[in-house]
């Protein structure tokens, strides 16, 4: 994807002129060596965005509390309703502390294994160093 890079300004003379019926397509893409392609998708985002177009996308800016806790809301909604599908009312009583438990029991033992697995890599680190 190594290809020309265009200034916000250009493609904005390019799609305001297909905008208004000054220029055609075709005639853009001769003069600018252009193609058809890249027309089309400067002229699908300027119709979408109008003058918005063709800005950086918005700020990366970590989400706010405010999201992170309505989209922890929603996860939550979701295993509540997977719940309810997956231990219907008429499950024995306990079942789901059973699976509960089992699902903590799951999760100590990968992180156990991690810990053994970097205790393991650092001790291995010193005969990589005398073997050099």
């Amino acid at each position: 994807m190594g290809g020309r890079v265009h200034s916000r300004e250009f493609k904005l003379t390019v799609v305001r002129q297909l905008a208004s019926g000054e220029k055609r397509p075709a005639q853009i893409c001769r003069e600018h060596n252009l193609a058809s392609s890249v027309v089309s998708r400067w002229r699908n985002e300027y119709d979408q965005r109008g003058d918005e177009a063709f800005l950086p996308p918005a700020s990366s800016e970590p989400p706010s509390a405010d999201a992170k806790i309505a989209e922890l809301e929603r996860f939550c909604g979701q295993l509540a309703l997977e719940n309810v599908y997956c231990f219907p009312p008429s499950a024995p009583p306990g079942l789901l502390d059973i699976v509960a438990e089992q699902a903590n029991d799951v999760q100590e033992w990968r992180v156990e294994a991690s810990a053994h697995h970097a205790v393991r890599s650092m001790l291995a680190l010193p005969s990589l160093v005398n073997t050099v």
